[in-house]
C-alpha cells in the first residue's frame, strides 16, 4: 500500500461512508474504536510519513498489546517515517517484541529498516541475533556499509592500480613480499626500458635484472617477468588476458596477483585476498577462515558483486596502518560493527603524531602512484 489511491481505495472496500472525505481525522470522529484500530492499522502499514503520524497520534487510545500490534505494522512497512517512531518507541518493548520487531523490519529490507536493526541487534535474545545474521539481505547491507566507511577513510586507488592491463601486471608482480614504495619508484624506468609485452620478451634476463635490482628476489621476478612476456606474446597476441583462467596460466601470476588485474584493469568482480584482508575480515566476523585462499572463496560467496572492487582497496590500507597485529582500534571507523573481541581502545599519547604520519606515507604512495606510469 504505497499511494493515497490505494490507500483509499481500501478503506472505500471496507467503509463506503468515507469515500467522501481524504481527510483522516474527520473519519476518526465518526468511527467506532474497532473500525478505528483497523484504520490506524492500514496507515500503519502503508508506511506514508502523514499516515504514521497520525498512528503515532492516536495509537495511545489502545491497550499496550494492541499499541505492540500497531508497532508491528509499522515495521511491516519498512519505511523512514515509520522507523522513526521505532526509535522513539524502542525502551517501551520488552525484548521478545523487539526482537519480533527487527525480524520484521529485516522482511522488509529497506535501508531505513537496515539502520535500526543495526543499530539495536543487541539489545534482542540471542536466538534473534541468529536469525537476522542468517539473512542474506542483512549480510549484505552490512558489509556494504562497512566498505562504504572505510572506503571514505581510504578513498586512494590501490597502489599497483597504474596504467594499461600490462603496466598494472608487471607492478603486482614485482609487488610482492615488497615495499610498494620500492616498486613504483623503479617502474618509471622499467617502463621506458620495456614499454610492450613484446620488448619485454625479446630482452634478456639478465637486462631485466638490472631494472629491478632495487628490490627483494629480484632474480626470480626478472625470469617470471621474462616468461609471462613471452607467453603473452605467443599465446595471447600480445594482449593481457582477461580471465582467472588465462591469468593465471602465466609465470608468477597466482590467485591474488589475477584479482588485483581482473578489477583493477578490466573491471571484473574479483576479490585478491592478501595477508591483511585475511586478518581484517576475520576481524570483522565476515569469514572464520584460516588460509588467505578460504578467505577469497568465503567472500566472494558473501560480498555484493558491486563492492568486491573495495575489498582490496581499503583493507590492505586498513590492515597496512591501523588493523595492525596489535590494532589500533581507536582509530578505526568500523570498530562498533567489528566483531574482535581484544579491541585496543586506549588512545596513545602519540596519537596524533601517528595519523599524521599514516596520511603523509598514504600521500607520498598516491603521489608515486600517479608518477609510475
Amino acid at each position: 500500500m504505497k499511494t493515497d489511491a490505494v490507500f483509499l481505495k481500501l478503506l472505500k472496500e471496507r467503509w463506503p461512508e468515507l469515500t467522501a472525505t481524504r481527510s483522516l481525522e474527520k473519519c476518526w470522529q465518526i468511527l467506532s474504536m474497532d473500525e478505528r484500530y483497523l484504520l490506524l492499522s492500514l496507515c500503519a502499514r502503508s508506511g506514508k510519513a502523514s499516515h504514521v503520524d497520525f498512528v503515532e497520534k492516536h495509537m495511545g487510545f489502545y491497550q499496550d498489546w494492541k499499541q505492540n500490534d500497531l508497532l508491528f505494522d509499522l515495521a511491516s512497512s519498512g519505511s523512514l517515517a515509520a522507523v522513526n517512531v521505532l526509535y522513539r518507541q524502542w525502551y517501551a518493548l520488552d525484548p521478545d517484541q523487539q526482537g519480533s520487531i527487527l525480524l520484521q523490519l529485516v522482511r522488509t529490507e529497506t535501508s531505513a529498516a537496515f539502520a535500526i536493526v543495526r543499530s539495536h541487534k543487541n539489545d534482542v535474545d540471542r536466538r534473534y541475533q541468529k536469525k537476522i545474521e542468517k539473512s542474506v539481505w542483512f549480510r549484505s547491507q552490512e558489509i556494504f556499509s562497512i566498505l562504504q566507511l572505510l572506503k571514505k577513510r581510504w578513498p586512494n586507488p590501490g597502489a599497483m592500480e597504474i596504467g594499461n592491463p600490462y603496466q598494472n601486471l608487471v607492478g603486482v608482480l614485482l609487488s610482492a613480499r615488497t615495499r610498494d614504495e620500492q616498486v613504483l619508484k623503479l617502474m618509471p624506468g622499467f617502463f621506458k626500458a620495456f614499454p610492450t609485452p613484446q620488448k619485454l620478451a625479446k630482452a634478456t634476463t639478465k637486462q631485466i635484472e638490472q631494472k629491478i635490482n632495487t628490490i627483494g628476489m629480484f632474480r626470480q621476478k626478472a625470469k617470471n617477468l621474462k616468461s609471462m612476456a613471452v607467453d603473452v606474446v605467443e599465446k595471447f597476441d600480445a594482449e593481457i588476458p582477461d580471465t582467472m583462467e588465462e591469468l593465471v596460466s602465466l609465470a608468477g601470476v597466482g590467485r591474488k596477483t589475477a584479482s588485483v588485474v581482473l578489477v583493477a584493469s578490466f573491471d571484473t568482480p574479483a576479490i585478491a585476498v592478501d595477508t591483511h584482508v585475511h586478518r581484517v575480515t576475520n576481524r570483522l566476523g565476515w569469514v572464520k577462515t584460516k588460509t588467505p585462499e578460504k578467505t577469497e572463496e568465503a567472500l566472494l560467496k558473501i560480498v555484493p558483486d558491486k563492492m568486491k572492487k573495495t575489498v582490496n582497496q581499503v583493507f590492505v590500507k586498513h590492515g597496512r596502518y591501523i588493523c595492525i597485529s596489535k590494532p589500533r582500534c581507536w582509530a578505526c571507523p568500523v570498530r562498533e560493527q567489528c566483531a574482535f573481541k581484544q579491541k585496543n581502545l586506549a588512545i596513545p599519547k602519540n596519537a596524533e603524531e601517528m595519523l599524521t604520519d599514516i596520511k603523509r606515507r598514504e600521500l607520498e604512495l598516491e603521489q608515486l602512484r600517479e608518477q609510475a606510469v
